[in-house]
């Protein structure tokens, strides 16, 4: 049988140790693995995924991260491009959605990747002080609105398939072109074996978070009901690992000394990936209380706790609520912290319970929700 010739196209922020680097890195690994697929890759030389394809091509990318320097080198990009598919006859082209990058290489042949309502997160971020005031006024403008619209629209139309992770993105793509062909495939994990981790202690019900740290992910409320419930239940002993960079971390860490709670809230640097399993090792409990719902959720971080065999703690979001009632809880959207509280006491009181289904959770993961899976789903479609 003749392959399916794939050339994957990384953005700017390819090499990103958060969430999109996260997903690059486990499309391209699975692409790879199958044998259905011919992958090659173009990649800005700056700007490297973890994973990379077998061939590979690259474009020099050492340039003023300004706007007019982004623009500039994206249009030396799409010359750069235009001049690899004349040369190697492709039959798709895979990249992820940007309003600059995405309207100047998208085809007929393209597969678009869009993981997250993108003016959706620009207002959400901008409501947290997340840039300047010119760059948040930039991004609020309605001329910055109505040229994303344009941008999405223009490529999606062009596209021969949208790749989503939500049932709302599939809508949300829809509304402009009801014929769009889309493809619905949430984040994953990678393949992983499962091994029985030994605790350092059977006293405290551990929670750890390893990742950005961001607005969206509740921590400020998760760190208000691990108070709430010492308070409420004093026979339950909680710690909490929070390990990585962000843009909330200075918030975390003054609130963490603001309810004195420094000897049970540990804030560390961010690791390689290679030390992650060890991390969890340390870890019962995987919270992911978003604070964001606009278009359902399907984070790598929720993928990932259950292929380490992690129970969750989750808000009651599509898709994060898709959780099996042996790996943990959901809370109500919006959070509440009297609840949280609860969830806490209750999950302390059933620790060894939660320790013995992490096999169960393990094979759960393996079964539905790796990155080879998700390949096949797209493979069927394409062929």
């Amino acid at each position: 049988m003749r392959r399916i010739k794939i050339l994957y196209v990384g953005g700017l922020n390819a090499n990103q140790k958060g969430a999109i680097g996260s997903h690059t890195s486990g499309v391209i690994k699975a692409l790879k693995n199958d044998d259905k697929v011919d992958l090659q890759g173009l990649f800005f030389m700056n700007c490297l995924p973890h994973v990379m394809p077998n061939v590979y091509y690259t474009f020099d990318s050492s340039f003023k991260v300004n706007p007019i320097s982004k623009i500039i080198q994206i249009i030396n990009f799409s010359l750069f491009f235009r001049k690899l598919i004349q040369k190697n006859q492709y039959d798709y082209v895979y990249f992820r959605f940007d309003p600059f990058f995405a309207p100047i290489i998208s085809r007929k042949n393209a597969i678009i990747e869009y993981n997250d309502l993108f003016l959706s997160q620009i207002k959400f971020a901008a409501g947290k002080n997340e840039w300047s005031n010119f760059g948040k006024s930039l991004r609020l403008s309605n001329f910055y609105r109505l040229y994303v619209e344009f941008a999405e629209k223009f490529s999606f139309n062009k596209s021969a398939l949208i790749v989503v992770v939500t049932n709302k993105l599939k809508n949300y793509c829809l509304r402009y072109n009801a014929d769009n062909k889309i493809l619905i495939l949430k984040n994953a994990t990678y393949k992983i074996g499962y091994e029985q981790y030994v605790r350092e202690s059977d006293e405290y019900l551990t929670l750890g978070n390893i990742g950005t740290l961001t607005y969206w992910d509740g921590l400020t409320e998760l760190i208000y009901g691990m108070k709430s419930c010492l308070e409420l239940f004093p026979e339950c002993k909680l710690r909490l690992f929070l390990i990585g960079e962000g843009s909330m971390k200075s918030e975390i860490i003054s609130l963490v000394e603001q309810l004195k709670m420094n000897h049970i809230v540990f804030i560390e640097n961010e690791v390689s990936y290679d030390l992650v399993p060890e991390i969890y090792k340390k870890i019962d409990v995987v919270p992911l209380l978003k604070t964001i719902e606009d278009y359902g959720l399907s984070p790598i971080k929720f993928y990932e706790a259950l292929a380490y065999g992690k129970s969750l703690i989750v808000t009651n979001i599509p898709h994060i609520n898709e959780l099996p009632d042996y790996a943990g809880c959901i809370v109500d959207y919006p959070l509440n912290i009297d609840q949280i509280a609860l969830v806490l006491k209750n999950m302390f009181l059933n620790k060894t319970k939660i320790r013995i289904n992490e096999k169960q959770i393990h094979d759960y993961a393996m079964e539905h929700h790796t990155w080879d899976n998700r390949i096949k789903e797209l493979i069927k479609v394409l062929n």
